[in-house]
């Protein structure tokens, strides 16, 4: 490969990296995901966790704010971990912890 082929070739894979970070910024090709959509991917991940699928929380998303609802057992551990799972899903910004009973923010 000459000197100037390859330049081109590594100026066209920096185009498509640089198009590749841009879109996961921006929550892909089909844009960012919608509350309800947020919502659900979140409850899909506490519904599918070993340590927090036997809590039936309530969650709710407004502007990638999710709101975790519902009792918990006093497990400072699944509550914590039903927080880090909200947190782990793309496109959340903060977690709202209004599970019950409450904790004053104390892990």
């Amino acid at each position: 490969m000459s000197r100037i082929s390859g330049r081109v070739f590594l100026a066209g894979c920096g185009a498509v990296l640089l198009s590749l970070a841009v879109g996961c910024a921006t929550g892909g090709a089909a844009g960012p995901l919608s509350d309800q959509e947020l919502a659900d991917a979140v409850s899909i991940r506490v519904q599918q966790d070993q340590i927090t699928a036997a809590c039936h929380l309530m969650v709710t998303a407004e502007d990638g704010v999710v709101y975790l609802r519902g009792k918990a057992p006093t497990s400072n551990m699944v509550r914590a971990r039903a927080v880090s799972l909200a947190l782990g899903t793309p496109g959340v910004v903060e977690v709202v912890d209004d599970l019950y009973p409450p904790t004053n923010g104390v892990y």
